[in-house]
């Protein structure tokens, strides 16, 4: 049985793929979304696969976030 919706950051895509075992998070969460950033961050070493849907962002990024030492891809994540 699979959890609901996960949005994800590109660590879990670039640990899971060389490992072949990207499609756990199929099997883990009912849909997998990405924010642009992690899109772009991936898209060099990730074949994404149609089930990884990449979504915008919903409301802009909190200032707070924009100053801290998160990468893009981690802040839309969030």
């Amino acid at each position: 049985m699979s959890s609901p919706g996960v949005v994800s950051d590109s660590s879990a895509l670039i640990a899971l793929t060389p490992i072949g075992q990207l499609a756990l998070l199929k099997e883990l969460f009912a849909a997998v979304s990405i924010p642009p950033a992690v899109a772009r961050e991936v898209a060099p070493s990730v074949a994404r696969p149609n089930w990884i849907v990449e979504r915008g962002l919903a409301q802009p990024i909190d200032l707070r976030l924009l100053q801290s030492a998160l990468g893009a891809g981690e802040r839309e994540a969030i």
